[in-house]
């Protein structure tokens, strides 16, 4: 499988918009404060950074080790 993303992990963190507060809200109230989440295809965290306060727990899944280093370091 080809490396799409290989070395873009910091980039990719830090220029991609983020789904912003309300979206986030809305997910967390939607699937409630009890709800264990899986990202699949987190990236370096976009999604599952900002919703971890808001649930039981998120589970992120990604097949580049680069992104989820990234998501690790932001975290």
């Amino acid at each position: 499988m080809e490396d799409l993303f290989g070395g873009a992990a910091p980039y990719y963190a830090r220029y991609r918009p983020g789904y912003g507060e309300a979206v986030i809200a809305h997910l967390a109230e939607t699937l409630g404060s009890d709800s264990r989440v899986l990202d699949l295809g987190c990236g370096p965290g976009t999604i599952a950074i900002p919703l971890a306060p808001g649930v039981k727990a998120v589970f992120a899944v990604d097949p580049a080790q680069e992104m989820l280093a990234e998501g690790r370091r932001l975290a």
